[in-house]
């Protein structure tokens, strides 16, 4: 079945899908607009295959057009309304949609036509990678692979109709679309939809809620917000983090103050989210947990397909069906990431316990190598996270012609260097120690909350 109709399934046509400020629309409105909205792309010539680029900001006029062009068996690719005009030009030329939207359509008057009947295994949405690390890429995801995320979530998580989701985050990718979003559509449930995140209105609204999306820094921000404790979240039952590591401090302190622990979890543009601590269960900091039903895990000795021992590092593969089948137009990049037998090659270090549980230890190509000895910055920001004085720490190498790279810390708040120094010396091994420190006002971060690691400063120049 494709994704629109198996999203409508449990849909009751009085209950409110989407509130966002004064605007609401109940699932049969949403059902009423998303059919206006097929026809008018049904005007503009749109028919199945065709790739719709959508860049407008968040309201619910988005989400019916996500509705629309995907019933209609389009493709539909979101573009960040923030991207500058050259880097939407990018993915338009990369892409060559058939449409692109930069303005609400007025599709009200229009009749209704009816949805598509799609191939599971057609092309359902394109999102592009974060490009951190290079150009973006575009990653086509079947109505299967959204379907078989979301279906998976839904079951781990306990979703019902009678949920009520808090959502603060972009709806243009992964965590805020399909996480977030179609999770609260395939139950049924009612969202609240805020225009970014800010800690003054999530905790006005967090008591009428019962289910909070964030990533890391959210959790930060509202840990440092002096109302915190006394919020009613009597009727809260998940708070979830993704989209970058949350530090051990933070996940214990949201616990101490709330009586919440956070749930983490793992997951990619490329496979979606395919990990996650147990909603029943103990969370422990610092670990994704065990594979959705359906997935599978396996961590290998980078380079090889040989399985590592229990607590050793390794390369994180996955298989499963919310797996893509290649980047669009890349066979190298796919070549790269895709191996034999539908595994997929993460780009991620990490370790499993004895109980199966996982940990990420960081990025392949974030691991600094600094005389012959392997650093995981992780490692090193979870002791600098710990430091009285520490909100954020990013570590990461730069060149050094006698080491190869240097350890280099770039932090957030008051700590100075050299208590930070002698923190790091007495819980490191040397090399591991970070020779170079600096203090920002805050971390450079996408719009999924990553630290983009290419703009923190470079070494100081010594003549």
């Amino acid at each position: 079945m494709s994704l629109f109709e198996t999203l409508r399934q449990d849909w009751k046509p009085d209950h409110i899908a989407v509130q966002m400020g004064d605007e609401t629309l109940t699932y049969g409105e949403l059902t009423d607009r998303v059919a206006h909205g097929r026809a008018w792309l049904a005007q503009q010539g749109v028919r199945p295959g065709a790739v719709v680029a959508v860049r407008l900001p968040k309201t619910p006029d988005f989400l019916v057009l996500m509705l629309a062009v995907v019933s209609a068996g389009a493709v539909f690719l979101p573009i960040n309304p923030r991207s500058t005009q050259a880097e939407t030009n990018a993915i338009v030329q990369d892409s060559q949609p058939f449409l692109v939207i930069q303005e609400v359509p007025f599709v009200s008057h229009l009749r209704g036509v009816p949805a598509a009947i799609c191939d599971p295994e057609a092309e359902a949405v394109r999102l592009t990678t974060s490009g951190t690390t290079g150009r973006p890429k575009g990653v086509p995801l079947s109505h299967r692979n959204i379907l078989a995320m979301v279906q998976g979530l839904n079951t781990a998580w306990g979703w019902s109709a009678s949920d009520v989701l808090l959502h603060t985050l972009p709806v243009h990718h992964v965590h805020g679309l399909f996480v977030a979003q179609l999770g609260a559509l395939l139950a049924g449930a009612t969202a609240i939809w805020h225009d970014g995140f800010t800690s003054d209105a999530v905790l006005r609204d967090l008591p009428r809620c019962t289910v909070f999306m964030g990533v890391p820094t959210f959790y930060h921000r509202l840990l440092a917000h002096p109302d915190l404790g006394s919020t009613d979240l009597s009727n809260m039952r998940l708070f979830t983090s993704g989209s970058a590591p949350l530090q051990a401090s933070d996940h214990e302190a949201f616990s101490a103050v709330t009586g919440h622990a956070i749930l983490e979890r793992y997951g990619m543009t490329e496979i979606g989210i395919v990990l996650s601590n147990p909603l029943d269960g103990p969370r422990v900091p610092g670990r994704v947990g065990y594979p959705l039903p359906g997935m599978r895990a396996r961590i290998v000795v980078p380079g090889l397909e040989e399985h590592v021992d229990d607590d050793v590092v390794g390369m994180l593969h996955i298989k499963g069906p919310s797996v893509f089948s290649g980047y669009h137009d890349r066979p190298e990049a796919t070549a790269a990431a895709l191996l034999d037998h539908g595994w997929m090659r993460t780009g991620d270090l990490a370790r499993r316990d004895e109980t199966g549980s996982i940990q990420i230890v960081g990025r392949q190509d974030h691991l600094i190598l600094t005389g012959g000895f392997n650093v995981y910055p992780m490692e090193v920001e979870t002791v600098l996270c710990e430091q009285p004085g520490v909100g954020e720490v990013c570590v990461y190498g730069q060149p050094d012609a006698d080491l190869g790279q240097v350890v280099c810390a770039a932090y957030v708040g008051d700590a100075s260097e050299s208590d930070l120094r002698t923190a790091a010396r007495l819980a490191l091994s040397g090399y591991k120690v970070p020779r170079h420190y600096v203090r920002l006002s805050a971390l450079p971060r996408n719009p999924t909350g990553k630290v983009m690691r290419a703009a923190l400063p470079p070494l100081p120049h010594t003549d």
